[in-house]
């Protein structure tokens, strides 16, 4: 079933065709994030941020569905999801797809093509976050998808496996900073007069709360002191607003 999913949208996404995209790839990749859920996670998968353990944000399909999820069909899309308006049903679809792309267990793959993969997620969920912090009225959304796929990618491949990407240091400035904006954003909101707790949902914190985690994660992952103060520089603004 996921195989004929993911063709059918593989078709839509390489048509290039934005009405198209909106009216039947959005139904697409709500049906194939349904399906690695039910097929493929494993008992100690919850879809959240409050993973707890590397295992907790896995899913495990076979190694045939390498050829099913190569690195180039993760590729298209977020070169899809960037033509799409941010705000809307199909892109949030589309970077649930992008999410459930990160939770697939590196090791389904052969090393190229992991390899391949790691970097061409890395690149976008860099995109997520930069357009995140471009566009101020879907921002919590945008941030929030990203902030899942950033927090999948550290406990999937872990330190090792991301650190060769190009846009991995980056990836992670930008998270840092767009989680510390947001929690400043949501801090001077709450000390303004006419501030009503029931209209905070918590996505603010919950962003936080999963790249601070994420940078622990790969803090137990760092080897030499050098990987550690790396860390310690992108996750300095984030921890200074958290706290």
């Amino acid at each position: 079933g996921l195989a004929l999913v993911i063709d059918a949208l593989r078709v839509v996404l390489c048509a290039g065709d934005v009405g198209r995209m909106e009216r039947t790839g959005t139904e697409l990749a709500s049906l194939a994030c349904d399906l690695l859920d039910w097929d493929f996670s494993d008992d100690f998968f919850r879809p959240s941020y409050a993973s707890g353990t590397r295992r907790g944000v896995l899913l495990k399909p076979p190694k045939i569905w390498s050829q099913i999820l190569p690195p180039e069909f993760a590729s298209a899309l977020f070169a899809a999801l960037a033509s799409l308006p941010p705000g809307g049903r199909p892109a949030h679809a589309l970077r649930q797809l992008c999410a459930q792309l990160g939770a697939v267990r590196g090791t389904t793959y052969q090393e190229d093509a992991r390899r391949r993969t790691a970097h061409v997620l890395c690149d976008g969920c860099l995109a997520m976050f930069g357009r995140a912090a471009r566009s101020p009225t879907t921002d919590t959304a945008e941030a929030l998808d990203a902030g899942a796929l950033l927090h999948r990618l550290v406990s999937n491949y872990g330190w090792d496996g991301l650190r060769g990407a190009p846009s991995f240091a980056p990836l992670l400035h930008a998270a840092s900073r767009c989680a510390a904006r947001a929690l400043e954003t949501e801090h001077d909101a709450c000390a303004a007069p006419d501030w009503d707790p029931d209209d905070d949902d918590g996505g603010t914190g919950a962003l936080a709360d999963a790249l601070l985690e994420g940078l622990v994660l790969l803090a137990d992952d760092a080897q030499t002191e050098e990987d550690r103060r790396s860390l310690a520089g992108a996750a300095r603004g984030l921890y200074a607003s958290h706290v």
